[in-house]
């Protein structure tokens, strides 16, 4: 019998928008095979390497504000590969004219076919022009939550960790597929995730992390996360030290 709950309508992903920031990243875009970029920052001869999944809206200044501080406070290689290709969701069409469409983008455009070889060129792009990482996390956030959990494990033997930050519908069935540490920071918008929480506590243990930022909205760590906001600044630095603490341990 199943234990998680009822696929949740994330209302909050479809109506939220991102916020407008002016922030100027302090990486670099490099280029990952023939067709995809990558924003990158940290130490270039660091020995661990983050991942970074971005959410519906791409390179957003305001995830790379967050990528940064990861690379800063963890002393890491960190890179987000462009999934998308240059084609985010736009922001014409958001709210979604029909939220149908969301979903649609979700399994087509961020479906597992679509961005599993771009991980692993990502995964083979640390390897090769960054010899001295030994270990490689990932973080994903709203639906990189989801792909996330499955890289944890078709990845397991080349990701020995992973986290999300309000993710977009993670199940326990996800969790128990994982054959590496994980980490979950759910907002107030993501649901019931109980079962979530029971899962990372049954099959981590100590290394897992579940821990619910109730006044924070849906985004909060990535496009959506304004920085102008006291009480979001503090909780985005907050999540980043989870974080840092997590892999830590993990890596």
């Amino acid at each position: 019998m199943s234990t998680s709950p009822k696929p949740f309508i994330h209302k909050a992903c479809c109506t939220l928008p991102p916020v407008v920031s002016s922030y100027t990243p302090l990486g670099a875009t490099v280029r990952v095979g023939q067709d995809m970029n990558c924003y990158a920052v940290g130490r270039a001869d660091a020995t661990r390497a983050i991942v970074i999944i971005y959410d519906i809206f791409g390179f957003h200044p305001a995830t790379k504000q967050t990528a940064d501080l990861l690379a800063q406070g963890l002393d890491a290689r960190v890179v987000m590969p462009d999934l998308f290709l240059g084609k985010p969701w736009p922001l014409s069409n958001f709210p979604p004219k029909n939220p149908a469409d969301l979903a649609k983008f979700f399994t087509v455009s961020g479906s597992w076919d679509v961005v599993h070889p771009r991980i692993v060129a990502t995964l083979d792009y640390l390897n090769k022009h960054h010899p001295s990482i030994t270990s490689v996390g990932l973080v994903g956030f709203c639906w990189g939550g989801k792909i996330m959990t499955r890289c944890l494990n078709e990845l397991a033997d080349r990701i020995k960790a992973g986290a999300s930050a309000h993710p977009y519908l993670v199940t326990a069935e996800d969790i128990e597929a994982t054959q590496r540490p994980v980490a979950i920071l759910p907002s107030k918008d993501e649901g019931d995730m109980s079962a979530v929480q029971a899962k990372i506590a049954e099959k981590w243990g100590d290394k897992g992390v579940f821990k619910a930022f109730d006044d924070m909205h849906h985004g909060w760590c990535a496009a959506r996360a304004d920085f102008e906001s006291k009480l979001n600044r503090e909780r985005t630095h907050e999540a980043v030290e989870d974080l840092v603490a997590f892999f830590e341990k993990n890596l």
